[in-house]
Order: C-alpha cells, then structure tokens, then sequence
C-alpha cells in the first residue's frame, strides 16, 4: 500500500488541511490557549485515520472537501465560543 499515492484533489485537499491545522494550533499558542492542543490532537488522529484508510475508502472529492469544511468551521467556532 503506498500511503501518499494521492490523486490530484486529495493533494489539495491534503495541503490545504495542514496549512489549516498549522495555522490554527500556531494562532492558539500565540494566544495562550493551550486548552486547544488537545483538540488539535483529537483532530491529527482522525486525519490519519481518513489518510491511512484513504486507498481503502476511495472517498469523493466532494466528502473530502466537506471534512475539510467541517474541520475550518470547527476552528472558528471553537474561536468563537472561547473568546
């Protein structure tokens, strides 16, 4: 199984996800909410988990990208909601 055999889209999606993530957990440390880094982790273990089960999965662009979605939404709401 070759782990980084992405398509096109998964790339993407892919980079864009650990800009996000990056950005977000450098933001909360800057900020002193290191309360934060806990989500930060559960976040990581299912982002490897969707990555390691992708070749299995075969999932669309189109739920890729709503994960993604979900994921910047959850960041800002968490944002929103601490303050």
């Amino acid at each position: 199984m070759k782990f980084f055999n992405f398509t096109r889209h998964e790339w993407i999606i892919f980079l864009f996800s650990l800009l996000y993530v990056a950005g977000f957990t450098t933001y909360y440390i800057a900020s002193a909410n290191y309360e934060f880094l806990w989500y930060v982790g559960v976040m990581l273990i299912f982002f490897v988990l969707l990555v390691a089960t992708l070749p299995a999965s075969r999932f669309s662009p189109l739920i890729l990208w709503g994960a993604f979605a979900l994921g910047v939404g959850t960041y800002g709401r968490w944002e929103y909601s601490c303050g």
